[in-house]
């Protein structure tokens, strides 16, 4: 069985070779060089980051991969460039700022083998800090992906920075992510996985640490860009399917810090206005 692994990336040099390094020595320990390919997307990175990327792979492991594009096109054509160039039966989505445990390859292909069944396997994100950012990101990712007392079970979500595919799902849904979206593309994945009738499963064996934001103005950023995402999901599918499909997975993220929930909620509706006003001028520019 072959295992693909694709990383998209941009700008993240700082971030990159930790995930690499949690990597390259699991792959070489349990003889998978064979079998098995890292496949790195860039997403038109700085000459600087460029540079620094060609460098760190300058070590010619034969499995892995660097792609870079011509011009920056965000994370979903990035991932689905590099599904493109994979050969893998199994493919694993990793992000960037991520590191994985040590068994984390092993435990994807015994799971997929385990069970033939699944065909879209989350994995289990943890903290790597224990600080304030971190803590409040994943009192909602507690929430929405995890049961207790259980290692393998359904959910309702979908968490594009640490998750498998079989390839045969590409059969039903080509191409995987949706280009026109600038983020927010695991929740539309998740939505047409539904329609499909596919199931959505988690691993609780499968484990890679979130190196999450770490200051209010970073996580402030990125609020601003999922709301871009959101927005032109609802446009994708109606405002009134989309509220009501969140309201049903809504966290209430108060009890955890009331202060910055009321902060990230008045920063989303005063961006999603923003972009709707955005779109508009774009539209009527286009008469």
């Amino acid at each position: 069985m072959k295992v693909s692994i694709i990383i998209p990336t941009y700008n993240r040099f700082n971030k990159l070779p930790n995930l690499l390094n949690s990597l390259i020595p699991q792959i070489r320990e349990h003889g998978l060089e064979i079998n098995l390919e890292v496949l790195i997307v860039d997403d038109h990175s700085d000459c600087v980051a460029d540079k620094q990327m060609n460098y760190l792979l300058d070590k010619k492991y034969s499995f892995l991969r660097l792609y870079s594009l011509d011009r920056n096109r965000g994370p979903s054509f990035a991932r689905n460039y590099g599904l493109s160039q994979s050969t893998g039966d199994i493919i694993i989505f990793l992000d960037d700022d991520c590191i994985v445990e040590r068994n984390y390859i092993l435990e994807t292909i015994r799971v997929h083998k385990e069970h033939p069944e699944v065909m879209v396997l989350n994995g289990n994100l943890k903290r790597l800090r224990d600080d304030f950012y971190s803590n409040f990101w994943f009192y909602n990712y507690d929430a929405v992906f995890n049961k207790k007392d259980s290692r393998l079970y359904r959910v309702n979500r979908l968490s594009s920075g640490n998750f498998s595919i079989k390839r045969t799902l590409l059969r039903m849904i080509n191409p995987l992510f949706d280009e026109s979206l600038p983020s927010r593309e695991d929740y539309d994945l998740y939505l047409r996985l539904q329609e499909n009738g596919i199931d959505l499963y988690k691993s609780d064996d499968i484990i890679a640490y979130l190196d999450c934001r770490d200051s209010l103005v970073g996580l402030i950023k990125q609020r601003v860009w999922y709301t871009k995402g959101e927005y032109y999901i609802r446009r994708k599918y109606g405002e009134e399917f989309i509220i009501a499909d969140e309201k049903k997975h809504k966290v209430d993220i108060r009890q955890h810090s009331h202060f910055l929930a009321i902060l990230l909620g008045f920063s989303w509706r005063l961006s999603m206005k923003y972009w709707k006003l955005r779109d508009m001028i774009k539209m009527r520019n286009l008469l």
